[in-house]
């Protein structure tokens, strides 16, 4: 309905996270979304939205339209290889809690980094072998490596172009496979 009544492109939905995507040139301000939506019956908490920008922040990531890329939210990235870090320290034993909430925290950071979601493997299998979940471990081989995997490559990464460029491109070749 929102599509039809104003001048968007799309809305991408995730539970009540909602962004709206608006042509470009288009006039169409939040304040104008939200207030149509609450005469639907939809409350929108008027401090939580914010008006159509460049970036916008959706489930825990910072989108770029104009540029097509996404990113960590300021202080993230630092903060994830701050906590991969002290999982690195060698001789430290660590709590099933504890390594249970880093491996969330990755799993949701390889949305945008699906490549490090096969590092996830070794940590995982860590949780599911550990047997007495009050008792504190040190960090196996295969969680370790995944781990400096992870450290590694976090402390390169730069946002990513996860949306593709529209614009087709003509590589100069064509082929006809019908011989």
């Amino acid at each position: 309905m929102m599509l039809s009544e104003f001048d968007m492109i799309t809305i991408f939905r995730w539970v009540n996270d909602n962004l709206f995507i608006r042509k470009k040139g288009s006039t169409t301000c939040m304040d104008d979304v939200a207030e149509r939506a609450a005469q639907l019956g939809v409350l929108t908490n008027k401090t939580k939205y914010r008006a159509f920008a460049e970036e916008q922040k959706f489930i825990g990531f910072v989108w770029n339209g104009k540029h097509k890329t996404v990113r960590l939210p300021p202080g993230k990235l630092e903060q994830r290889i701050e906590q991969i870090s002290v999982f690195l320290v060698l001789g430290r034993k660590y709590s099933y809690d504890d390594l249970e909430i880093l491996v969330g925290r990755l799993n949701h950071v390889s949305y945008i980094v699906p490549q490090l979601k096969c590092y996830l493997f070794g940590l995982y299998r860590m949780l599911c072998n550990w047997s007495n979940k009050a008792a504190t471990r040190f960090l196996d081989t295969d969680a370790n490596d995944d781990l400096n995997m992870w450290h590694k490559t976090l402390c390169s990464f730069r946002p990513l172009r996860m949306i593709p460029n529209p614009v087709p491109v003509d590589v100069g070749w064509y082929g006809d496979g019908s011989t």
